[in-house]
């Protein structure tokens, strides 16, 4: 019995040395260590030596996958996106750990955004930068994840930084080219857009009022479509005025391009807008000298007073 309990020891410390000599002879110390130190959540450590190890040893699906993690932890996110991409062009074996990690970044960056809108909180706008942090980890694993970048898209939103949410909501449009993305992208735009008119930046004011008005699935009846159209109406009316201030100004062609735009909203179905459009429209027919016109706009004014 004796020599059986000594055998048996042998030759299971045996096995255990077998197991080792096989595991460090299949990878690097580089990527051994790698892994150590990623178990570890040492991730500057593991980077820096499955970076190395994956050198040699390629095909390391296991090895790719926690390089893509490690360097989004430490928001090297150009990196992990290629990294992630190796390790499932080697196998899908990572594929539900790469879900995962996913959507622990997508929930975090939600819950960062709800912590931030609709309070008021000294914390609002690092909840925003929060959000947005989680929500380009999340778009780097997941590179088609839609909704990472609409919560980029609504975060720089609620920071004011129009262009910025322009840039990512754009991304989800782009793809999926449904109505609420192009709500979203035309109202980053009219944001944007009025920024730069109040800014006396006319004809950029133009330019992005244009781009909102030119979205396909925005519908012409949102108020993005018709508050764009009217403003590039305003700019074009503004401009005139500044012309009219000058000697001999050619104003009037100005007007004309305004009022091509004012007289389709005529139809819309909202009446503080139209009130609004009305009087830059009398305005508009008045300066250039069409009374019959004026006097129309007058009427049309005068009913909706009374309803």
């Amino acid at each position: 019995m004796k020599s059986f309990k000594k055998n048996f020891v042998f030759l299971s410390g045996l096995f255990a040395v077998i197991v080792l000599i096989g595991f460090i002879g299949c990878s690097s110390p580089e990527l051994t260590t790698g892994k150590l130190a990623f178990a570890q959540r040492d991730f500057v450590k593991a980077e820096e030596n499955l970076r190395i190890g994956l050198q040699t040893d390629k095909n390391d699906a296991e090895g790719w996958y926690m390089l893509g993690v490690c360097q989004t932890e430490l928001e090297k996110y150009d990196q992990a996106k290629e990294s992630f991409q190796n390790s499932l062009k080697i196998s899908n074996v990572y594929a539900d750990e790469l879900f995962d990690y996913w959507l622990l970044k997508y929930k975090t960056s939600v819950d960062k955004f709800n912590n931030a809108v609709g309070k008021d909180s000294a914390t609002t706008y690092k909840n925003l930068a929060e959000a947005i942090k989680y929500a380009t980890a999340a778009s780097t694993i997941i590179p088609d994840s839609l909704e990472s970048y609409r919560i980029m898209g609504d975060s720089y939103y609620y920071m004011k930084q129009y262009d910025n949410a322009i840039k990512y909501y754009s991304i989800p449009y782009s793809k999926s080219n449904n109505e609420s993305d192009a709500i979203n992208l035309a109202k980053a735009y009219y944001k944007s857009g009025l920024e730069k008119r109040l800014d006396n930046q006319y004809d950029e004011s133009i330019a992005v009022f244009e781009k909102a008005i030119e979205l396909n699935n925005l519908p012409k009846d949102n108020i993005y479509y018709e508050s764009s159209l009217l403003n590039i109406g305003i700019n074009y009316y503004q401009e005139a005025l500044e012309i009219s201030k000058t000697e001999g100004g050619d104003y009037k062609s100005k007007l004309a391009e305004a009022v091509k735009y004012f007289e389709p909203l005529k139809s819309s179905a909202n009446k503080d807008f139209l009130k609004d459009l009305y009087e830059y429209l009398y305005n508009s027919y008045q300066a250039l000298g069409d009374e019959a016109k004026a006097d129309e706009i007058m009427k049309l004014k005068e009913e909706l007073i009374k309803q």
